[in-house]
């Protein structure tokens, strides 16, 4: 806070000022003023990054869009050429017949290998997928992105270090010829979707698509700084939110005080038996009423399944009631996370052993 007064009353004086102030003051408010102007540089960089990123992930969507715009009269045709098949077909011809009753109706919409052609170009952007489309928008950012990439400084706040490695490695090839990578990088932090886009099967194995990996990785890394897993050396707005948490040293003292409130042990090993039979309970339980309570349907070999909406009375929150006086905020939480999957997961339940 010091260099942030400091640093603004620098600002506010003009050199006539600083130069009547005496020596050792005036060094400290010039200091204070560029170290503020650094670390609001950083912070202008990164969000600069963010928005550039957005930016062409949006008018990938946009382009997309258009392109299915376009070809809904050649989808209306192939329609049209795959109906005149059915209605072909559905007066049972003979066999020798039918193949060529399929052909001319297949010629009066044009040549096969032109008709196949259209199929192929509309079925390679099903699924709402936009992200091969990115690289038409981002090639001419690429040496603006690489330049923030080399003048910020990145850390991860968490275990998971997977984009940052593919940072390291995208930084290293940025001058490589070629348009394939070696797969040595961990896709964890991808998609399915970015896997299938960025991985390429080769007579060597899997490659990396190198254009479509950096703007994988570029992605990732802006997707990162807004979620905080990943913060920036020296910044303010993006920085690590474990240097503000209180030291172990300081939260040490007051966790018995703070467990004897929430009725909890103070002790890992008397935390983890405290648990243990609640969760046991609480298992058996549900295990025994599940089967018989008519909410899910319990097949071989499939996944369980809710039933619908308006037949689903699940009992997952009465399991919750007996903490509704002691913890009252654990049940709304529960609640509210339940609903929100019941709505992601399209009434689908998922169990875990």
């Amino acid at each position: 806070m010091k260099v942030r007064h400091f640093a603004a009353e620098a600002r506010s004086l003009d050199a006539a000022e600083l130069k009547d102030i005496n020596a050792p003051k005036r060094c400290t408010l010039l200091l204070s003023l560029l170290s503020r102007a650094q670390v609001q540089g950083r912070d202008d960089l990164a969000a600069l990054f963010s928005k550039r990123v957005a930016r062409i992930e949006t008018r990938a969507k946009d382009e997309l869009a258009l392109i299915r715009e376009r070809q809904r009269e050649t989808t209306e045709a192939l329609v049209g050429a795959f109906a005149d098949v059915l209605h072909v077909l559905d007066r049972d011809p003979a066999d020798g017949e039918a193949g060529l009753l399929v052909k001319q109706a297949v010629a009066r919409h044009g040549d096969v290998r032109q008709l196949l052609a259209s199929c192929e170009a509309i079925a390679a952007y099903q699924g709402d997928n936009y992200l091969p489309l990115m690289w038409r928008f981002y090639r001419s950012h690429r040496s603006t992105l690489f330049g923030f990439a080399h003048t910020l400084q990145f850390v991860s706040t968490t275990r998971d270090t997977s984009v940052l490695d593919a940072l390291k490695v995208l930084l290293d090839n940025e001058d490589r010829p070629g348009d394939l990578l070696p797969a040595t990088v961990n896709l964890t932090f991808a998609s399915d979707q970015w896997q299938r886009t960025v991985l390429v099967r080769t007579d060597r194995g899997p490659l990396l698509v190198r254009r479509h990996f950096e703007v994988c990785v570029f992605t990732a890394l802006a997707a990162a700084l807004k979620a905080g897993d990943i913060a920036v050396d020296g910044s303010d707005a993006y920085a690590d939110y474990r240097e503000q948490l209180l030291p172990w040293s300081a939260c040490e003292p007051q966790v018995p005080a703070y467990c004897q409130a929430v009725e909890l042990p103070a002790t890992a090993e008397a935390f983890v038996a405290h648990l243990q039979p609640w969760l046991a309970t609480t298992a058996q339980r549900v295990d025994a009423t599940l089967p018989s309570a008519g909410h899910v349907v319990i097949r071989a070999g499939q996944q369980a399944r809710m039933l619908p909406e308006e037949r689903l009375k699940f009992s997952f929150l009465a399991c919750l009631s007996g903490t509704e006086e002691r913890t009252p905020l654990l049940r709304k939480t529960s609640q509210i996370l339940f609903r929100a999957h019941r709505r992601r997961a399209g009434n689908e339940l998922i169990l875990w052993g």
